[in-house]
């Protein structure tokens, strides 16, 4: 009766420190990347290259949060199926071609007649806890540059903050949040007056370059 009795109570022993020491199992979560615009009026007769997005090498693939002023961590069971940059990347030409907004959008940089290059980068892409509040937060700089010169036509911060709303609906928020930015920068880019005069500038450029080569 007593070999019995430790016979079960090592059993026991063994099934607890089995599951303590079992990993728990990684979930892998995506925002979307559609977001909603509205289609410009006229297009601006522009071809556009949308360069890779950059970002700070904490934005890998673990969801980052951040509490307090200082205070930042991951989430080591729960990450991107992609890294954000790609995602970001692929809803600004999602947006820009839903849009209108210009003549062609060049999703791989493979058309050197481009005259605009747009650079961005991420500059928060966190789930911010405040109190018993979870948010998502997404900021992205955006700068449009001439690809003949490299010369700054154009820049602008994008950014949202979308609560979140219950346990585990933090990639919505996210997609919530980087619809709203990245809609608003391209009507920012609608009303932009360096975007809309470049054109007649590119092509008194043009002109100018064809009339010295006549001579």
């Amino acid at each position: 009766m007593k070999c019995l009795l430790k016979i079960l109570l090592l059993s026991t022993m063994i099934t607890g420190i089995v599951s303590c020491s079992s990993p728990l199992p990684t979930n892998y979560y995506l925002i979307k990347t559609d977001p909603a615009v509205t289609k410009a009026e006229k297009a601006i007769p522009l071809k556009i290259d949308v360069n890779p997005v950059r970002a700070p090498d904490r934005y890998r693939g673990r969801i980052v949060y951040r509490r307090g002023e200082y205070e930042v961590g991951f989430y080591e069971n729960s990450q991107w199926i992609e890294v954000p940059s790609d995602m970001v990347r692929r809803a600004l030409i999602n947006a820009l071609n839903e849009s209108g907004l210009f003549a062609r959008v060049d999703i791989i940089g493979s058309d050197p007649a481009t005259e605009l290059d747009l650079k961005s980068e991420i500059v928060s892409f966190d789930q911010v806890i405040e109190g018993e509040d979870y948010y998502a937060e997404f900021a992205l700089i955006l700068e449009f540059v001439r690809s003949d010169t490299g010369g700054p036509v154009w820049s602008y911060r994008a950014q949202a903050r979308v609560k979140q709303k219950g346990e585990g609906a933090f990639p919505a928020a996210m997609s919530e949040a980087v619809s709203e930015a990245i809609s608003g920068a391209v009507a920012e880019m609608e009303k932009s007056e360096e975007l809309q005069a470049l054109p007649a500038e590119l092509s008194d450029k043009k002109k100018a370059i064809g009339k010295s080569g006549d001579q």
